[in-house]
């Protein structure tokens, strides 16, 4: 019994250092990118298009595809992990399994080294789009044609309302989708109709 607790404190240990490593290579490789480049990050699946557009600077620098490889999937994680503790902090459960210790969390929060709009940001700005939309054509229902990711926005806003709708009557969710009173109220003033 005793020997197993000390097994897995030395295992839980060394995925702790072994985390810590990562993180710290991860920052390393951003903070020498981002002296480089004025672009964000590429996701693992437009890596080979960003090094076929930026072979000769990469080549210059001495930055290596595998290098750039490793920081295109640990800067994806980090905001993985970023999106799971927003998600959590929420009471909803979290999309993958990617976590950052709170030290970690913190120092990417601090040096804004994974460029994140939060869930309240982007509704807002959304919001504010609607909120023009209606000046310009004095009406909130948007069509495809005038703006598709409004109107995709004011879909998935109806959708996280019949959720909300079906929550409170004890039913089960359509999807994962959830919209708070205040973001209802504000809808229902400018004047959408949830039907």
């Amino acid at each position: 019994m005793i020997i197993s607790k000390i097994n897995s404190m030395l295992v839980d240990e060394y995925y702790n250092q072994r985390s810590e490593n990562s993180f710290q290579k991860g920052i390393g490789l951003l903070k020498r990118f981002r002296n480089i480049f004025d672009v964000q990050v590429p996701c693992h699946k437009r890596i080979d298009h960003f090094i076929f557009l930026y072979k000769q600077e990469l080549k210059q620098n001495a930055f290596n595809v595998k290098e750039l490889k490793y920081l295109s999937r640990w800067h994806e994680n980090k905001k993985h992990a970023i999106q799971n503790k927003e998600r959590m902090d929420r009471n909803m459960k979290p999309i993958t399994y990617h976590r950052a210790s709170s030290e970690q969390m913190e120092k990417l929060d601090k040096m804004k080294i994974v460029h994140i709009v939060s869930q309240q940001t982007r509704w807002n700005n959304n919001y504010k789009k609607l909120v023009e939309y209606k000046q310009t054509y004095g009406s909130v229902k948007v069509t495809k044609t005038n703006d598709k990711s409004l109107y995709m926005w004011l879909y998935h806003q109806k959708k996280a309302f019949v959720n909300n709708y079906r929550i409170k009557n004890g039913s089960k969710p359509l999807s994962n989708s959830r919209i708070n009173d205040d973001q209802i109220d504000k809808l229902l003033e400018l004047g959408v109709m949830f039907k």
